[in-house]
């Protein structure tokens, strides 16, 4: 099966998942790239608005967005690491690893868990 780069990275992911429970800061520690990407931009607008005076409003706005997107964040890590045992029962370990092998030659199991993908499910 032929995946989209986007999938070959969420296969990449739930195989570390499986390897190592998932976290609440693994999971936000995945998104600092899109925090500080947000954060930059905001900053940004922030100083090109400042010239008319609604800098301060802006700046104020701006620090809000960034928080509710890192609340709501933090709501999507409690429902995702709340479903994960769930999840985890029942993902066919084995085919997750041939699917990303097939669709990047260069990956390889962690050495510390080909034992257990062998058996069935990685466990960490």
């Amino acid at each position: 099966m032929e995946l989209t780069r986007q999938q070959l990275r969420a296969l990449k992911q739930y195989y570390q998942c499986g390897v190592r429970r998932p976290t609440a800061g693994w999971f936000l520690l995945h998104s600092c790239k899109a925090y500080l990407l947000l954060g930059v931009f905001m900053a940004v607008w922030t100083l090109l608005v400042w010239p008319l005076g609604i800098g301060p409003v802006i700046a104020l706005l701006a620090g809000s967005i960034l928080l509710g997107v890192v609340i709501r964040d933090i709501g999507y890590c409690r429902a995702f690491l709340a479903a994960w045992p769930a999840v985890e029962e029942v993902i066919d370990w084995p085919r997750v690893v041939e699917l990303i092998q097939l669709n990047d030659p260069n990956w390889q199991p962690t050495q510390s868990v080909r034992g257990a993908i062998d058996r069935g499910r990685p466990r960490g």
